[in-house]
C-alpha cells in the first residue's frame, strides 16, 4: 500500500467534502435529501476531533473521521473515492484510525452504521467490530425509508498503535 496518512487542517475541508459525498453517492437510494456532507459539517467535525487523510502524491484517497473520549474510541466518515475503491484503502484507513486512538489511550472503538448498508457489516466484522446495539437515526427527516444506526465495537491492543503508519 503506498500513500501517506496526514491529519487534516481546516484548508482541506473542500477535499474531504468532495471525496466523502462521492463516496456515500451509494446512500442515494434511501438518503431522502441532500448530500452526506457539507463545508459546516466537516469544521464541526474538526473541532471535536479529526480526519486522517490517505493522499497518494497530491491526490486525496480517502479519509476518515477521528475522535478519542478517554478510553473509548470512534471513527466514521469512511471514504475512499469510488475510482480507488477495493484496493485496501479502506482497510488502511480503519487501521490508522485504530492506531490513532490507540496512542491517546484508547482501548476500544466504536462505530456507527445505517442499517440500509447490510453489504457492509460482513466487511466490518473480518475487521473484528460486532454490533453491540441500535440507535434512532440522528435526521430521520432526510431519509426516504426509516433507517437506524448500528453501533459496532472493537476492542482495541496497545499492538494496534504499531500497525498503523501515521504520521499524525
Amino acid at each position: 500500500m503506498t500513500g501517506t496518512i496526514r491529519k487534516a487542517t481546516r484548508a482541506d475541508i473542500p477535499g474531504i467534502v468532495r471525496v466523502v459525498n462521492a463516496a456515500y453517492v451509494v446512500e442515494a437510494e434511501f438518503r431522502l435529501r441532500g448530500k452526506r456532507t457539507d463545508d459546516v459539517d466537516v469544521a464541526a467535525h474538526l473541532a471535536t476531533g479529526t480526519f486522517l487523510l490517505l493522499e497518494e502524491g497530491p491526490e486525496l484517497v480517502g479519509c476518515v473521521y477521528v475522535e478519542a473520549k478517554g478510553q473509548q474510541g470512534y471513527f466514521g466518515m469512511l471514504s475512499v473515492d469510488p475510482s480507488r475503491q477495493s484496493g485496501g484503502h479502506g482497510k488502511h484507513l480503519v487501521a490508522e484510525a485504530e492506531a490513532w486512538c490507540c496512542e491517546r489511550g484508547c482501548n476500544a472503538m466504536t462505530i456507527t452504521v445505517v442499517n440500509a448498508r447490510t453489504v457492509l457489516f460482513p466487511w466490518y466484522e473480518k475487521l473484528g467490530y460486532g454490533e453491540i446495539g441500535r440507535e434512532p437515526f440522528p435526521q430521520p427527516e432526510r431519509m426516504t425509508i426509516p433507517v437506524e444506526m448500528v453501533v459496532m465495537h472493537k476492542t482495541l491492543t496497545p499492538l494496534a498503535a504499531t500497525q498503523g503508519a501515521s504520521n499524525g
